[in-house]
């Protein structure tokens, strides 16, 4: 038996960062973690989206990019927070 409406397609598919988590805790080390999804176009404008393994890293003082990265979140976050605060 055929399969009802079976028509062959093309398209492109691609991965991204859909999510990052980042933990902060107290006493602890933080942590970064991207949740990724596969996106299929089928070109007509339709996308389908599957979440698929994403990656992750505690940070390490040791390593120029982690700390670069740390610090400007640091001051986004003050500057979001300051903002926030000054609208009170």
């Amino acid at each position: 038996m055929s399969n009802y409406k079976e028509s062959t397609i093309s398209g492109s598919q691609w991965q991204r960062a859909v999510r990052v988590v980042i933990l902060n805790p107290y006493n602890g080390v933080p942590s970064i973690s991207f949740a990724e999804e596969l996106l299929i176009s089928l070109g007509d404008g339709k996308v389908i989206t599957e979440s698929c393994p994403g990656v992750g890293t505690v940070f390490d003082t040791a390593n120029p990019s982690h700390v670069e990265l740390y610090e400007k979140l640091d001051a986004l976050y003050t500057q979001l927070r300051d903002e926030r605060d000054a609208g009170q």
